[in-house]
């Protein structure tokens, strides 16, 4: 069996929860996620586009623990890095 070697990236999208409040009181909603891949071409590795907010917190796990092993798993099948 051959493993064909690509470099195209395709947008994707997925389904997440996001959850509001905490214990008894929370709340949680699926929701569709999209993401589109592109070369970096500055140091704003993730950009966020329409009419979303996220807390500091939850972009600070972002950029120190999604990215990063986001990163690791691109340079263990020796794919550039990409920006979100």
């Amino acid at each position: 069996m051959a493993i064909q070697e690509t470099n195209k990236w395709q947008p994707g999208w997925s389904k997440t929860v996001l959850v509001f409040g905490q214990g008894e009181n929370a709340r949680a909603v699926i929701s569709p996620i999209g993401a589109h891949i592109h070369e970096i071409s500055s140091e704003e590795r993730l950009v966020i586009r329409g009419p979303v907010s996220f807390a500091s917190k939850t972009l600070k796990h972002i950029n120190e623990v999604i990215l990063p092993l986001i990163d690791h798993i691109l340079n263990s099948i020796n794919q550039p890095l990409k920006a979100f």
